[in-house]
């Protein structure tokens, strides 16, 4: 800018002294002119040389015209440069439109608003959503929990008049609902989800042959606590073979799971007898959900695996009351606990269920669940869990 208003100053600084410089010589001629009209008044002109005669009578203006630049020219400079190729370039493609977060789409996004699958999918869109499973589920229990691993390092009170493994009973079928409450993110940056589920179980049973005067009592009882902290991403496939889902979540997390089952036996000379296994644990944890579409657009199939292997704390205890030589005996005990990694695997499949009311805020899904649950260990004695059977669940966004 300021080299620009001194090229301006210069150039008005050449002009003006060229300017004067006419102007100067415009009052010669006329003074001359004026003066020849005297002269020629008052007598005969002298006598003039031919040089000067010549020289006199020669225009100087032109001259003069020659040495002054033209106005354009002075001012071609200041001008911009302009480039034929520069005018003649295509614009870039103007943004379309705004998405939500009044963040610009360009042209080549293929996805009008509100239909981007990384922001929303039919039946779970942005934002808060919440949803509530039932499950009905038939408890199985592989023990080998027997007080006959306790040692000499083992805290244990009191002389056990066996060491009976006691069984457990085939558990009833019960409901195990499980609470889920998350929010998802729009464009694509995943959704954190909380869940949270219990199992409670128990039955009643016989036990033939249980002490020295017949058959006893027995009652199993199971109690399993998971909550689980998730973080999943859901992407979509577009070009993808049938067996292939369209829909899939993936999600990773840290899971805290719990597992306490107890036997309890009554008899008439062993008054009761008590054995269990208790598991804390903490661990990371994977999930995978496919969702295949059908020709019925709000109904599709669905399925999924998770993995994780907890890593805690885990023993075993054991109590009993008996009649010896005519009085009561007490004793208990329980092992000192180790370290274990108990790896949990789930598979599920079903139906889900999207209906078009008040935009899509509802999904149904039903299914069947197998799940199991490995090394519930201290020792040599190790269990396993199983928990498998149909579920419904309803999903609400808001």
């Amino acid at each position: 800018m300021f080299r620009n208003l001194r090229n301006l100053l210069i150039l008005g600084l050449i002009a003006g002294v060229f300017s004067g410089e006419r102007l100067r010589v415009a009052r010669c001629e006329e003074d001359d002119a004026i003066n020849a009209s005297e002269e020629s008044s008052d007598g005969p002109d002298p006598p003039m040389d031919s040089d000067d005669e010549q020289s006199r009578s020669k225009p100087l203006e032109p001259e003069i015209e020659r040495l002054v630049p033209l106005t354009e020219d002075l001012l071609k400079p200041l001008e911009p440069e302009t480039s034929t190729d520069q005018a003649t370039e295509p614009a870039s493609p103007p943004y379309r439109w705004l998405d939500e977060n009044y963040q610009f789409l360009n042209e080549g996004d293929p996805y009008y608003p509100g239909q981007d699958p990384f922001k929303e999918w039919y039946g779970v869109p942005v934002g808060w959503f919440a949803g509530i499973d039932i499950n009905v589920v038939h408890p199985d229990i592989r023990s080998q929990v027997n007080n006959s691993v306790l040692g000499p390092n083992d805290l244990f009170t009191g002389t056990f008049t066996n060491s009976t493994q006691l069984p457990v009973g085939d558990m009833n079928w019960t409901v195990m609902p499980k609470v889920h409450f998350g929010y998802r993110r729009e464009n694509g940056l995943g959704e954190y989800i909380v869940s949270y589920r219990y199992v409670q179980s128990e039955v009643d049973g016989t036990l033939p042959n249980f002490d020295a005067l017949g058959t006893g009592q027995l009652n199993s009882r199971l109690r399993v606590h998971v909550l689980d902290f998730d973080y999943a991403w859901t992407d979509l496939n577009e070009a993808h073979a049938w067996f292939v889902p369209a829909i899939i979540r993936k999600s990773a997390g840290l899971r805290f799971a719990s597992a306490i089952f107890d036997t309890v036996a009554n008899g008439r000379q062993v008054l009761e007898e008590s054995a269990g296994n208790v598991f804390l644990g903490l661990g990371p944890r994977v999930d995978f959900e496919g969702t295949w579409p059908t020709s019925v657009p709000s109904l599709c199939f669905i399925g999924g695996a998770d993995v994780s292997g907890v890593i805690g704390f885990n023993y075993q205890r054991f109590a009993e009351t008996a009649i010896v030589g005519g009085s009561i005996s007490r004793a208990s005990g329980r092992t000192d606990g180790t370290a274990s990694a108990t790896p949990i695997l789930g598979v599920q499949a079903g139906l889900s269920w999207i209906p078009d009311w008040r935009n899509r805020t509802f999904r149904f899904s039903a299914g069947y669940r197998w799940e199991r649950w490995w090394i519930l260990t201290d020792t040599n004695s190790e269990n396993e869990l199983t928990l498998q059977g149909p579920f419904v669940r309803g999903e609400f966004r808001f």
